[in-house]
């Protein structure tokens, strides 16, 4: 699998139910596929990574259909989608990176952000989130 750089029809729908997120920012999984925002040349190892997990989560082209629609209209299976990939991405981070304490503390609390904002549609408070990538 490797990431391309190709607008996919899933940003301009998740628009109309994220309205408030940047989808210049948003990566999406889709079936055996990683999309890049547009004018992005390289995926970044943390996100191939967080990406991945939904990838395994849809298994197949079928498999990724239902979970793209559940994806979107329910809250708690987002959250639950999205909490496993992020755990996933911040253990990455713990066995991979030389970083001390603090900067693990760090990046932690920026994942805890990004699950908490309004690209998922805030599902989750930061303090909980934080709790949860623990």
């Amino acid at each position: 699998m490797k990431p391309i750089e190709r607008k996919s029809k899933l940003w301009n729908l998740l628009k109309v139910f994220f309205p408030d997120a940047d989808m210049k920012e948003v990566y999406l999984a889709f079936w055996k596929y990683i999309f890049m925002p547009e004018g992005t040349k390289e995926c970044p190892v943390a996100l191939v990574v967080h990406e991945s997990v939904h990838l395994k989560q849809q298994g197949s082209l079928i498999g990724a259909l239902i979970w793209w629609v559940k994806y979107i209209v329910s809250k708690k299976f987002r959250y639950s989608q999205e909490l496993e990939a992020y755990q996933v991405q911040v253990k990455w981070f713990d066995d991979t990176q030389l970083a001390g304490l603090k900067k693990r503390y760090l990046y932690r609390k920026e994942m805890a952000g990004m699950l908490a904002s309004p690209m998922y549609g805030n599902i989750v408070n930061k303090d909980e989130a934080f709790k949860q990538l623990k």
